[in-house]
């Protein structure tokens, strides 16, 4: 695996594709604290992610709004669970300290509040407040939402992939 950008002391933010052991050992050798998105590529993460962060009460949570395409409202609550004694992947994933949980519903004027799909994220940043894991949630979005965005209008993405 190559040597990834100067990443000490930063936190590098990656989707689901990159949500891997070996990055995360990676990014932690680096010097740098990972906060990966995690779907069904890794099962027994998520079920562990799924079963610590149940235990996170709504007190523990962040609340926060905010507007998306077409001036939608968004609310989206966020935990963090840094108590993972029933997490038996640690061995597996150097440095995992956190499990961050988002919620998101939208609420479009003319239909019913909608549910989105529940997202988890591993973090090897212990110190990661529910505050600091939604803005980071927000840049990461804001970046990857702007290079579609690219890829598509500008460089015609969806036509060269054809």
């Amino acid at each position: 695996m190559p040597t990834l950008l100067y990443v000490r002391g930063c936190l590098v933010s990656f989707d689901a594709l990159r949500c891997q052991p070996v990055i995360a050992a990676q990014i932690s050798h680096q010097g740098g604290d990972h906060r990966l998105a995690l779907q069904g590529n890794q099962a027994t993460l998520l079920a562990a992610a799924e079963r610590a962060l149940a235990q996170v009460s709504a007190r523990q949570t962040l609340e926060s709004w905010s507007l998306a395409s077409h001036n939608t409202p968004l609310c989206t609550h966020v935990g963090v669970q840094t108590d993972l004694r029933w997490v038996d992947e640690q061995s597996r994933w150097p440095g995992l300290a956190a499990l961050d949980r988002v919620e998101t519903t939208r609420y479009s004027a003319d239909e019913p509040p909608q549910p989105q799909a529940v997202r988890y994220y591993p973090s090897s940043r212990a110190t990661l407040k529910p505050a600091q894991a939604t803005a980071a949630i927000r840049y990461h979005w804001a970046i990857e939402n702007k290079f579609h965005w690219h890829l598509d209008v500008t460089l015609g993405g969806r036509v060269l992939s054809m």
